[in-house]
């Protein structure tokens, strides 16, 4: 049997996978002082398989997808293990993040030919500010499927709904209060920027944003 949902958070806590107090840069490009490291779990096979899939499948069985769309990197594995719940196939795209960020099927597994005319299930690691759900929603719709839900294993702020995410229904396994998320104007008028505390180069984005901030102060 599954653990519980409210155990989700537990078991990042031990792996050390929920980092605070300090200042880490989002995939979005906003600033924030926590930081949820799901790379840190990615090991565990057993978890996502026995936990994550079961509880994700369980959430949106009801909207019967057919195919269940992982962004890579965590997103791909999450799909994998979902879709067995469900009886529905499992693919994934790949999201572009140097320069302007969008979501694409491989040309070599032409994934796009499996999408066209069924409905299609998201699913990912983490909800931020719902700017990739989006991209993959508008990825699948313009390829020929019909989005029916979208599903995550914990997000970062509750602010963020389906509306953020382009997806008719969103099914969140855990919220994580006290994320404090920061625009980049924002970070330089009241957040960690501000105040210049060091920026964190990995997990997170921080190693891409210092190329454009190389006289910023970086965590050791």
């Amino acid at each position: 049997m599954p653990m519980p949902q409210t155990s989700i958070l537990e078991h990042l806590a031990e792996e050390e996978a929920i980092l605070t107090n300090s200042h880490f840069i989002y995939t979005s490009g906003m600033h924030g002082t926590a930081y949820i490291n799901m790379r840190a779990v990615a090991h565990d096979a057993g978890w996502f398989e026995n936990v994550v899939g079961p509880l994700l499948g369980r959430a949106i069985d009801e909207y019967q997808p057919d195919i269940i769309v992982g962004p890579e990197t965590l997103g791909r594995t999450i799909a994998q293990v979902t879709a067995p719940w469900l009886g529905a196939d499992a693919v994934w795209c790949d999201m572009e993040v140097a320069g302007e960020k969008l979501a694409s099927f491989s040309p070599k597994l032409d994934f796009g030919r499996l999408i066209r005319g069924k409905k299609v299930a998201i699913v990912d690691d983490l909800l931020t500010t719902g700017s990739s759900i989006k991209l993959v929603s508008d990825l699948i719709v313009a390829t020929g499927g019909e989005v029916v839900a979208a599903a995550v294993v914990a997000r970062r702020s509750p602010n963020v709904t389906e509306a953020e995410c382009n997806v008719p229904v969103l099914k969140v396994l855990v919220d994580v209060e006290g994320f404090e998320v920061f625009t980049p104007e924002e970070c330089l008028d009241h957040g960690p920027c501000s105040k210049e505390v060091p920026v964190v180069l990995r997990p997170g984005h921080g190693h891409a944003w210092i190329k454009d901030h190389p006289d910023y102060p970086v965590a050791s």
